[in-house]
């Protein structure tokens, strides 16, 4: 059984280790000075070891770092999931799920006459089964995820709360597949939200060798393999328009020009966010309106207005 990892969701915090001050290298400071890693001599497992440790022991007070935004409850702790754990983690009846099992179709593990799921392998799945779900599962499972997700306020715009008006280029002069997910993550980078670039990075590229995040339609939801809360400050999207469209291995054949880097922190928020990206890219006349975007504010106007398209139609469906 793998160890389990830190909540998604949790605030990235200070970790204080006992060095001398000549055995400190540079300190980085995130996005608007909120959030401070600092970087030592030791590997990535020995770091995050310390850090989890400090995070058990930082008083709260003390916290360097505060939510820009409100937040989706964190899933459940560790990396094993049960059956009723995975049935809520994916949005699904249970009874539902049984029959996916029974099926063969999600990735398991069973013994000793129980069923248990790998987190890492079953949001893999259920990403890439949000991706190819066909028009009527997909209404269904985003109004069953926009239900259990939604704020007390009322319907939660996600994609409003992971987007702004800076992270959008029109004109990406991106020709292969390797270079748009560098130029992807180079956007968000230049907005102050990565901690380690070279690491998302790594992680698109596992994803996209695993199987194509390309859709029909010439767009493609671009998302790392695993959601790791040492890569970025928070959860965020980046929107990119590349000026010619390139091959990324959708499902149709075509090339894409639409890319979406989608990189969330809480991997429950994950699933959610790409059935509702999913949803708002089969409204009618949304595409052609993104292609015809004059620069990164309409584009951001396209997607922010699509958005609340389907807030109110979930509305009208009593949600």
């Amino acid at each position: 059984m793998k160890k389990g990892r830190p909540c998604a969701g949790a605030s990235f915090v200070c970790a204080r280790l006992k060095k001398a001050p000549n055995q400190i290298r540079p300190s980085r400071i995130g996005s608007a000075g909120r959030n401070l890693f600092i970087f030592t001599g030791k590997s990535m497992p020995e770091m995050k070891e310390e850090v989890q440790s400090s995070r058990l022991h930082a008083d709260p007070k003390k916290s360097l770092a505060a939510p820009s935004r409100p937040r989706l409850q964190c899933g459940m702790a560790g990396s094993y999931l049960t059956l009723d754990e995975a049935a809520k983690y994916l949005h699904l009846d249970t009874g539902y799920l049984l029959r996916l099992l029974k099926q063969g179709e999600v990735p398991c593990q069973a013994g000793g006459g129980r069923v248990g799921f790998d987190r890492d392998e079953l949001d893999a799945w259920a990403s890439q089964r949000i991706l190819r779900m066909t028009e009527r599962n997909l209404k269904e499972y985003h109004r069953e995820s926009s239900r259990i997700t939604r704020c007390s306020a009322g319907d939660y715009a996600v994609i409003r709360g992971l987007f702004a008006p800076g992270r959008t280029v029109v004109g990406l002069p991106s020709r292969t597949k390797a270079s748009v997910l560098r130029e992807l993550v180079g956007i968000a980078e230049q907005a102050g939200l990565l901690y380690a670039p070279a690491d998302l990075i790594a992680s698109l590229e596992a994803r996209e060798a695993a199987c194509s995040t390309g859709l029909g339609g010439g767009v493609a939801l671009v998302h790392p393999s695993k959601h790791d809360p040492y890569i970025a400050a928070e959860s965020f999207i980046v929107l990119a328009r590349t000026a010619t469209p390139i091959p990324f291995g959708a499902p149709d054949g075509e090339n894409t020009d639409l890319f979406f880097l989608v990189c969330c922190l809480d991997d429950r928020l994950h699933l959610h966010t790409l059935a509702r990206l999913c949803t708002m890219l089969g409204t009618p006349d949304v595409l052609p309106r993104m292609r015809q975007a004059a620069d990164g504010a309409a584009l951001y106007a396209a997607v922010i207005e699509t958005e609340q398209l389907v807030l109110e139609h979930l509305g009208r469906s009593r949600v």
